[in-house]
């Protein structure tokens, strides 16, 4: 059985000058310890300024409390960084997934990369869970 899930409420914007590296809030992780494999999909209606660059991963953990333990499931474009509005990415995470990479309890999204001079970029993060058995 599949579900609806969601990192992002609601799209996100973000500004370079909150910084290259952001983070979503360890109180908003995603608890997915009820599925083995995630489908997610990385949508980007617009990355403004000059030369805008974006990656983003999906980062996992056993705790909400302390950023400590957590690690990279997977990233999004992994061959390249994300430079055109209006762009999509997907990944799948879990068992059985080409990523390889095992989930834990929790996940958020991790933006490991963004530049460009004046960037901002919108971007929202959802997808399916799954249970395989």
């Amino acid at each position: 059985m599949a579900d609806m899930i969601t990192l992002t409420p609601q799209p996100i914007r973000l500004a370079l000058t909150n910084g290259i590296a952001q983070r979503q809030a360890i109180y908003l992780a995603t608890d997915v310890s009820g599925y083995d494999v995630l489908d997610m999909e990385l949508v980007v209606p617009a990355l403004e300024g000059t030369t805008p660059q974006l990656a983003i991963s999906v980062v996992t953990g056993m705790q909400v409390q302390t950023e400590d333990g957590w690690i990279k499931a997977g990233g999004f474009n992994s061959s390249s960084l994300i430079t055109a509005s209006n762009t999509s990415s997907m990944i799948t995470i879990g068992n059985n997934s080409s990523s390889g990479a095992s989930l834990l309890r929790y996940v958020r999204w991790d933006v490991t990369s963004f530049g460009g001079t004046s960037a901002f970029a919108t971007f929202f993060i959802r997808g399916m869970a799954r249970k395989l058995a």
